[in-house]
């Protein structure tokens, strides 16, 4: 069948009956007004197609093909959102996905700040004010200063909060503040400790001629204990005096001097 080319004016279909194009007697695409027109208007196809555009009016009723951009579809969500309850603001950035398989678009709206009154299933006490949110310092923890975190929490070590060992070993430790690293908390043994303190409160020289000498231990006390032995034989040796001379030294005198590899002089602050 040849196309028909109508007469120039108006035809009119009547009692929304639609009109029917079809190239086959079983196939067919029917355009129809809706069941009630309350109003008259023309809508006036588009000159061209496109690939992968919509149709699109203006209030005049003339179409258009619309290709698919990020502002038409933020345009579009933004109209949608707005009619729901406002959400978006001028702030609120969206994030496109477009899926080329199933050709369709999600987004995902990314709000500026969150307000917790629009959140779904959420404790109040766990996100607004903390109340039930909590560092603890239980007991035997060795600290101080916890609670829950509605506000600032400053924590400290708190030895009397820590159990007691009544037979402490050289292995345990200890905490200190290293004066080496801006008093940075460390740890140290307590073997560490007795060591430091013996080497901190002892001196030792050699006295390998004469009949006296004086050691300068820098102790500031005379009240420091001094002993002398045999280098090579280890016997105790009694020398005639030991005069604590001042704070931080002591002279000693012997009627013999020493010989070989001399005496060893050791003091101890007391």
């Amino acid at each position: 069948m040849s196309a028909i080319v109508p007469f120039y004016g108006t035809i009119s279909i009547k009692d929304n009956r639609p009109v029917r194009f079809s190239d086959t007697a079983t196939n067919y695409i029917d355009f129809k007004a809706p069941a009630a027109v309350t109003t008259s208007y023309t809508l006036k196809l588009p000159s061209a197609i496109v690939a992968s555009g919509y149709l699109k009016t203006d209030a005049s009723g003339n179409l258009s093909f619309v290709v698919l951009t990020s502002t038409e579809i933020t345009d579009f969500v933004e109209a949608a959102q707005d009619a729901v309850g406002n959400i978006l603001t001028d702030t609120t950035s969206i994030d496109f996905t477009y899926d080329d398989t199933a050709d369709t678009i999600s987004a995902v709206v990314l709000p500026a700040g969150v307000n917790h009154n629009l959140l779904n299933n959420y404790v109040a006490n766990e996100h607004i004010n903390h109340t039930s949110v909590n560092i603890n310092t239980a007991t035997d923890s060795g600290l101080a200063g916890g609670g829950d975190i509605s506000s600032s929490r400053s924590l400290s070590v708190a030895p009397n909060n820590a159990p007691s060992k009544s037979t402490p070993v050289g292995a345990d430790v200890v905490p200190i503040a290293d004066s080496a690293d801006s008093f940075n908390l460390k740890k140290v043994t307590l073997s560490s400790i007795a060591d430091l303190s013996l080497s901190l409160n002892s001196y030792k020289i050699d006295w390998t001629s004469g009949t006296s000498i004086t050691v300068t231990h820098s102790f500031g006390t005379r009240d420091v204990l001094v002993q002398v032995y045999d280098n090579t034989t280890y016997e105790t040796i009694y020398v005639d005096t030991v005069e604590r001379t001042t704070v931080n030294s002591v002279t000693l005198t012997s009627s013999t001097a020493p010989s070989g590899s001399g005496w060893r002089v050791l003091i101890l602050r007391s």
